[in-house]
């Protein structure tokens, strides 16, 4: 690699905005949008697991995305320098890794593990669309993503 190429060389934003959108996701999960509480005898209902099992896709979509991320910036740094830039190729498909598990994270609550069965239950109402919404943002980030060219 030239000087004029590793001068032309540049992060993708679409690794940070992955990157943040996974933090966001996560954090919601952990916060705010979270399934309904304990019952009165202490008990839980089966959304519950569902935020459970949501929550670890989520921690595992942030680390892939932070993987995604540091692979932008070592590769960015790592410009000029033929030893290195050459240990960090281009990964134009890196997004890609995202979708499998945001797929089944928007499939899981309601199909793979039932919800409660009243709409006015937090774990429908609130839980449920973040979780799509969500999930469906990072799709369309990491598809876009694959289209992106590194210059």
């Amino acid at each position: 690699m030239s000087n004029s190429d590793a001068q032309k060389r540049h992060m993708r934003p679409l690794a940070v905005v992955l990157f943040v959108i996974c933090l966001i996701y996560t954090l919601g999960l952990f916060t705010f949008f979270h399934a309904c509480g304990p019952k009165e005898d202490g008990t839980f209902m089966t959304c519950h697991w569902a935020e459970m099992a949501l929550r670890g896709t989520a921690l595992v979509m942030l680390i892939q995305s932070a993987f995604i991320l540091s692979h932008e910036i070592l590769s960015v740094s790592a410009c000029g320098h033929e030893a290195l830039a050459s240990r960090f190729p281009d990964l134009s498909a890196a997004g890609a890794v995202l979708v499998p598990p945001a797929v089944f994270s928007a499939v899981l609550p309601g199909n793979v593990i039932p919800l409660c069965m009243m709409e006015s239950m937090r774990c429908r109402s609130i839980m449920r669309p973040y979780t799509l919404l969500s999930n469906l943002l990072i799709i369309l980030i990491a598809a876009a993503a694959l289209k992106q060219k590194k210059h």
